[in-house]
């Protein structure tokens, strides 16, 4: 972890692989190389994420119950291959989550997300929001803490924005949907990682520009964004959390690391 304002480190890692971090980063247990105050926070009085000792993520190719002191998984779903699941969105008091799950469209097109409903007492699927087309892809499903509605970012795969460090860069906005899979809206026209704070006031989100990745907030009530962390080239930033409070934000980045043999 490092604050706001302390000097970057890189250190000669080998960067996890995109499915081992998604595996921790669900329902609001984050791992993170960033952890940044909030200027001017709000009091907050609906907790983000109750302590239950467990949490909801993908492993084995299927959503399972990840019990903290436990050494395997109770595996909630029962998905074919090619298809699994991504990401997934669980709060208190909602009996469902809400998870990207890659499949073919229409079961035998190109690979991509679509949102499945996924009921957690009997892990029955259902359909929640699907992608219009093959060029599209549904993913980072997040719940509203008060279980008003969905967030989630919808790729444009086939409109790619170069940022320096990603090898395959690609187009999205952040939209959200009710809780019966109606009536879309857009919220945010470029941008990915939507995550909403406790107290329903704002979400934060990632956007692509073309000098690197940045980190906003963005207030529900006027729509005014407010930049976290500035662009720079990172291979990786996403993921991003408001603390419980809602006084903090914890993210995980991928910073670009120097070659093997080479200097800065």
């Amino acid at each position: 972890m490092r604050g706001l304002g302390h000097s970057a480190t890189h250190s000669a890692v080998t960067p996890p692989s995109a499915r081992l971090l998604r595996s921790f980063l669900i329902a609001g247990f984050v791992v993170a190389t960033g952890m940044l105050p909030l200027a001017d926070p709000r009091s907050t009085a609906v907790q983000a994420q109750s302590v239950t000792g467990r949490i909801l993520a993908p492993t084995r190719s299927q959503l399972g119950w990840l019990e903290l002191q436990a050494p395997m998984p109770m595996l909630v779903t029962n998905f074919a291959c090619p298809s699994y699941p991504a990401d997934v969105a669980a709060v208190p008091g909602v009996p469902f989550g809400i998870a990207s799950i890659v499949q073919a469209f229409a079961g035998h097109g190109a690979l991509g997300g679509d949102l499945l409903s996924i009921d957690l007492q009997s892990g029955a699927v259902s359909p929640f929001l699907g992608r219009p087309s093959e060029a599209e892809s549904l993913d980072v499903p997040a719940i509203w803490p008060d279980g008003h509605g969905v967030l989630y970012e919808r790729s444009n795969l086939s409109a790619a924005l170069s940022v320096p460090g990603q090898a395959v860069p690609q187009y999205s906005r952040i939209e959200q949907v009710s809780f019966d899979g109606s009536n879309p809206t857009v919220i945010i026209e470029d941008g990915r990682y939507p995550a909403p704070g406790p107290d329903g006031s704002q979400l934060v989100f990632v956007r692509a520009t073309a000098t690197g990745l940045a980190l906003f907030t963005y207030a529900i009530g006027d729509g005014s964004e407010t930049m976290i962390v500035p662009p720079r080239p990172f291979l990786a930033l996403s993921y991003a959390r408001f603390s419980p409070d809602g006084q903090r934000i914890a993210f995980a980045t991928i910073s670009l690391l120097t070659p093997a043999g080479r200097s800065h």
